[in-house]
């Protein structure tokens, strides 16, 4: 078989019929499927009209790794580590289109443009910043790597422990 190409998948299509060559998606509990005539229809006889009434083996979008662009239908968000953006960062959207290397993306208060390194998902800025804290408990307590710094830190992370700022 060969590779999907996800780039030519209608927008918000969430898996792929490898046999009939169709890009469905689920909508709440609904499945839907893509017809280049019609757009988006039930389907109620290969299909079913669930995901738990498929009898398909579905091959399920991949979830983006954060390189490139995320595809059409992702929800991201904004993300300014550089501090340079003038409007966006902290807001969430979903990507809508493309335009060259950039990301259209809907958000509450209309449309702006983004480029890869300006968009995480939510489960990806938690894990970096995670990381972050992490890596300064391991550096506050001194000790070294062979000393099993990263174990403890991580340790009193899971425990709950952050760096406390004073009071000003």
């Amino acid at each position: 078989m060969s590779e999907i190409n996800w780039s030519k998948a209608p927008e918000g299509a969430t898996h792929f019929d490898p046999v009939d060559q169709n890009f469905l998606r689920v909508l709440d509990y609904a499945l839907l499927l893509y017809n280049s005539s019609r757009g988006w229809t039930v389907p109620i006889y290969t299909y079913g009209t669930t995901i738990s009434e498929c009898k398909r083996a579905l091959i399920k979008r991949p979830q983006w790794d954060s390189q490139g662009l995320p595809p059409v239908g992702e929800h991201v968000h904004i993300y300014d580590p550089e501090g340079v953006l003038m409007y966006g960062a902290g807001e969430d959207g979903e990507v809508i289109a493309y335009i060259e290397d950039t990301a259209v993306v809907r958000m509450s208060y209309g449309l702006g443009c983004f480029t890869a390194k300006h968009l995480r998902t939510a489960e990806q800025i938690a894990k970096e910043e995670r990381e972050k804290v992490i890596c300064d408990i391991a550096r506050a307590t001194g000790l070294r790597a062979r000393d099993g710094v990263v174990e403890i830190a991580t340790a009193l992370y899971e425990a709950g422990y952050r760096k406390q700022e004073p009071a000003q």
